[in-house]
């Protein structure tokens, strides 16, 4: 079968552009920061006055997100860092609030970060994941001590967990705030004080791999001639 003399420069160049846009995306993801207050969302300022939890579906430039297992509050009390709106979670009578609060996101994200805030009257430790195992955990102060802590991990998934780490004594009772992706993460972050990241394929091995690609093309055209 007679092949175009420029069959396999246009191949090879065809694979490095594909290579290429796999490796670095053709479309950038925009940053995104979700701070509840700018989707006018506001409830009471106490869980027990919140009934059950809410599910908010957030429409932002970068597809929607889902959040799961919390409730909005305004002005919460005993909490004054925080006097916006948050989304939270609390162990209480028979609340249908959970551990972990679960943020799902419509494509997958590059970084995540947010503000938590501890509502225990000790030192807990926050845990953030993807659902591709990459996770970081950080122990955060008292409430009432600092406040609230702006915490991230590289995340690659489309869904985040953060979960409070407790033992079997101690009720869950988590706030979060700022919700940002698809950015740098601050250079201010806390180091964790456990992470892990799941291994991946570096680009390198497949634009390797494309001179190969092209040496089969143009031996397969000699043999055609």
């Amino acid at each position: 079968m007679p092949t175009n003399k420029y069959g396999a420069t246009i191949f090879a160049t065809s694979s490095i552009f594909w290579a290429t846009s796999m490796c670095y995306g053709l479309n950038r993801a925009f940053a995104v920061t979700i701070d509840f207050d700018s989707q006018g969302l506001f409830g009471p300022s106490q869980f027990s006055e919140a009934g059950t939890a809410q599910t908010l579906d957030i429409e932002t430039s970068d597809g929607n997100v889902t959040l799961n297992g919390g409730v909005i509050l305004t002005s919460t009390t005993n909490l004054p860092a925080n006097q916006t709106s948050i989304y939270g979670t609390a162990s209480f009578g028979n609340s249908s609030l959970s551990n972990p609060l679960v943020i799902s996101f419509q494509d997958s994200i590059d970084n995540f970060f947010l503000d938590i805030l501890n509502g225990n009257t000790e030192s807990i430790v926050y845990t953030v994941s993807d659902n591709l195992g990459n996770f970081a955990s950080f122990e955060l102060p008292p409430n009432l001590v600092s406040g609230q802590t702006q915490i991230g991990f590289p995340a690659a998934g489309s869904q985040v967990t953060v979960t409070s780490e407790l033992g079997s004594s101690i009720a869950f009772d988590f706030l979060i705030d700022n919700i940002s992706f698809n950015e740098l993460l601050p250079n201010t972050l806390p180091d964790p004080i456990d992470e892990g990241t799941q291994s991946v394929p570096e680009p390198i091995s497949i634009l390797a791999s494309l001179p190969i690609l092209g040496i089969g093309a143009l031996s397969r055209r000699r043999k055609c001639n």
